[in-house]
Order: C-alpha cells, then structure tokens, then sequence
C-alpha cells in the first residue's frame, strides 16, 4: 500500500497533477476532531492518542502528510484510468459476451434431495408449454420478455425478462453455454435446453439475442491495463524495512 501510494504521488508530483484547496481540506476530514477525541479517551495529547490507536511514531505531522500524499496518489490514478482507452473491436477480440433471454422451469427434488426422472420431465413438459405458448403468439422477443417474467423460475433474470446480457463462454452450465456459444447462432434462435448445477435441475426455454454488452470486457481490458502501469510506476522503488519492524514480529 505504501509502494503504491509513493509511486503514484511522486508520478502526480512529476507530471503536475496538484490538489486544488477544496481537495486538500476533504483529505484532511477529521483531523481537526483528533484533539477532542483524545481527549474524550483520556489522552494528554493528540500524538498520544495516535500513537496508542496506529503504533509508535504516529503523529498528527505524519497523519497530515499521508492523507495528503493518499489524495494525491488517488487523483492520479483517477486520472491515469482516466486516460486509458479501449476500443469496442478489442474487447470483441479479447473478451466477446453474448447477450440471451431464457425461462427456466426446474424439477422438484424429493425428501433426499434428489432429482428423479419424473421431476424432470414435469420441469420439461412445462418448458415445452412454455415455448408452445410463446409460439403460438406473437413469437417475438418482447413477448419471450413477458413469458419470462410470467414463469421463470432463476430469480436472477426473471424480473428483467429472462435477460443476461453480459454472457461469456463457460459461464453457465454446460447446456446452456452451448446453445449459446454454437458458431452457427443468429440472432432469434429459439430452443430447449437442459441445465443441472448444485443448486438446480430443469429446462430453459431460449431465446438467443446476439452480441452481449460490451462493458463488463471493457472494465477487465482496462483494469489490465492499469495494472500493467501500476507494475511500471511501482518497480521503480524499492521496499526497505527498518530494524523496528523486525523487532515488532512483523517480518
């Protein structure tokens, strides 16, 4: 944490990142109550205090200065992710999702938990209802929408018509990653699948909407790439350790 902190603070102070005085005084929230509080808990001064809640050493001098130094190093970072950019091409490359409505109608397990062959064809014959019912009507996706939140069973999508919208492959049981990640799936394509998992047995009614949102690759994407500055900024120092800290057990 203090390698991070002195890195990016020194990078702000090289590259003329500065706190304004409105940013220096939220930093420095608090401090002005240190005194009362000692006080409060007996302390003859605020150092003391300190010293007695963060260990030897602690001072109001060095609180001020940390929190400071932290303001400082979290607005360059706040500007450093700032300027990282990733285009929607490479987050297809890197990181595709897929975007699929589906009704799940699961089995009923017994006293032992156990999932027989007759729970799974009731689970199955309402799945097909289901899809005969979607059929039969106007057979579009709006209306799978409203099948969806009519009878789906997965309280995760069921309130949002079915919806997962930020699939990627292997996230989901084996079934239903493969229905949705076949090369050949357009966009509209429809099925009935089986889904098991430690917490459930049943079908899913599918409906397949095409390419997912693109935002959850591109949070990973930049992240990555933060972190490879973080690396960059970071291994330019190297961390020393006092005689204090050894004779405290820590190291």
């Amino acid at each position: 944490s203090l390698l991070m902190n002195t890195a990016l603070s020194r990078y702000a102070e090289e590259n003329g990142i500065t706190l304004t005085e409105e940013e220096k005084a939220d930093a420095l929230t608090g401090l002005d109550t240190l005194e009362e509080t000692a006080a409060e808990n007996g302390f003859e001064s605020t150092d003391a205090f300190l010293s007695a809640t963060y260990g030897y050493g602690a001072t109001v001098d060095l609180l001020t200065e940390f929190s400071l130094e932290f303001a400082l190093a979290t607005k360059a970072y706040q500007q450093l992710n700032a300027g990282i950019e990733v285009t929607d091409d490479e987050v297809r490359e890197q990181y595709p999702t897929i975007a699929v409505r589906h009704i799940l109608t699961m089995a009923e397990p017994d006293e032992n938990g156990t999932y027989t062959d007759e729970a799974k064809e009731a689970a199955k014959a309402r799945a097909e209802e289901i899809y005969n019912e979607w059929l039969s009507g106007e057979a579009t996706e709006e209306s799978f929408a409203a099948l969806a939140e009519q009878y789906s069973e997965d309280g995760g999508s069921n309130t949002r018509g079915g919806l997962y919208d930020d699939v990627e492959q292997g996230q989901m049981v084996a079934e239903f990653d493969a229905f949705c990640f076949d090369e050949n799936r357009m966009p509209g394509d429809t099925g009935i699948v089986y889904g098991e998992s430690g917490s459930y047995a049943g079908y899913h009614v599918m409906y397949f909407v095409g390419e997912g949102s693109l935002e959850t690759g591109r949070e990973t994407l930049k992240r990555e790439r933060m972190n490879t500055i973080l690396d960059d900024l970071t291994g330019a120092y190297e961390v020393t350790y006092g005689p204090y800290i050894a004779l405290a057990g820590l190291i």
